[in-house]
């Protein structure tokens, strides 16, 4: 019984700490780049990891138009 609470309260936490660093990496993309909240709700968290990475990319290339292009459908 206190084997199961535990494994329940670790999977709670597991749970909310997923959902705490999905919500950060939205908020880094919404206030760094204007894009909608809304239209990156609708993405899996994989979706959101991946282009973050390709941001990343971009940036790092110093290509403000793949940039551009990779960005505007999830602009307001």
């Amino acid at each position: 019984m206190f084997i199961t609470i535990i494994a329940a309260l670790c999977t709670l936490a597991f749970l909310a700490l997923r959902f705490v660093l999905a919500q950060s990496a939205i908020r880094f993309l919404v206030d760094s780049y204007g894009l909608d909240r809304r239209k990156l709700k609708r993405l899996s968290r994989r979706d959101i990891a991946s282009l973050k990475r390709s941001i990343q990319q971009c940036r790092q290339k110093n290509d403000p138009f793949a940039l551009e292009t990779l960005l505007r459908p999830y602009r307001p």
